[in-house]
């Protein structure tokens, strides 16, 4: 099964306010916590953590980026991550602000491909906001991937998983994200990991070929966030999973992998 590996960077490089972690306190350790209210350190930002781990396995994910965020300060900030992450072969695509625009969309991607020193071909809109009449659209603007969908949050779906094909963009449904799982599916931190490789298991198991986990960066240093660094650990010991970043399915779909044709 191909385990196509996503992150969004839903947060500044600032960070988050103190009363945003204030609420969020028993979710960090100690020395997290002294980290931020001492030496206000960023600890919602876990993209170096991430980039360390997936290194060290020889894996690579993709990590989705907004151009302006809620403090309004944008990508320029993370200029000098986006140019490490590219040099270091992941992949950067676009978390886009504006799901009902292809204008906006656009336009947001051509600031961050500045930053990038690339072309970007994948799409999530942020929240998952999308309007589905726009993503076959979206190859007009020289998206190829989107991953906005989750088709069943409540619980592991075999819905959520495999791609969809809109006349030439390919659709990444979520099949696994790190905050349904500790919301919706009702998920202790402490059982966060066995129950992610169980839920793996059995789409594998059922003949599952693409599944596609979103963990965010934000949630690296969280008690049960920080368990996606435990499964980039063990994950070549899982011998059915195969990571992937977003764009190297289309290695994979030239060598047979099929999408279901929706347009």
């Amino acid at each position: 099964m191909l385990l196509i590996l996503t992150h969004d960077v839903d947060w500044s490089r600032k960070g988050p306010s103190v009363e945003h972690v204030l609420t969020r306190l028993n979710r960090f350790e100690l020395s997290h916590r002294y980290r931020f209210f001492s030496l206000r350190e960023n600890i919602y930002n876990g993209i170096q953590d991430i980039m360390e781990a997936e290194q060290r396995q020889g894996m690579k994910s993709t990590f989705f980026f907004r151009v302006l965020y809620d403090d309004n300060t944008t990508a320029e900030l993370y200029s000098d991550v986006i140019s490490e992450l590219r040099r270091g072969g992941w992949e950067v695509g676009l978390h886009a602000n504006n799901g009902t625009d292809l204008g906006d969309i656009q336009a947001e991607k051509k600031v961050l491909e500045k930053l990038y020193a690339n072309e970007i071909y994948s799409l999530r809109v942020h929240y998952l906001r999308i309007e589905p009449e726009i993503i076959p659209r979206l190859s007009t603007i020289g998206v190829k991937f989107d991953s906005s969908i989750c088709i069943s949050k409540a619980k592991p779906s075999l819905e959520s998983t495999g791609c969809l094909l809109y006349n030439e963009v390919v659709e990444l449904p979520i099949s696994v994200m790190d905050t349904y799982m500790f919301t919706y599916w009702g998920i202790k931190p402490e059982e966060v990991y066995e129950r992610l490789i169980e839920t793996l298991k059995l789409f594998n198991d059922l003949g599952v070929e693409i599944a596609t986990i979103l963990w965010h960066t934000n949630s690296i240093k969280m008690y049960g966030g920080r368990e996606y660094l435990k499964l980039v650990e063990e994950i070549w010991r899982l011998e059915w999973i195969t990571p992937i970043k977003v764009m190297d399915l289309a290695i994979y779909m030239n060598r047979g992998v099929s999408c279901k044709k929706v347009l």
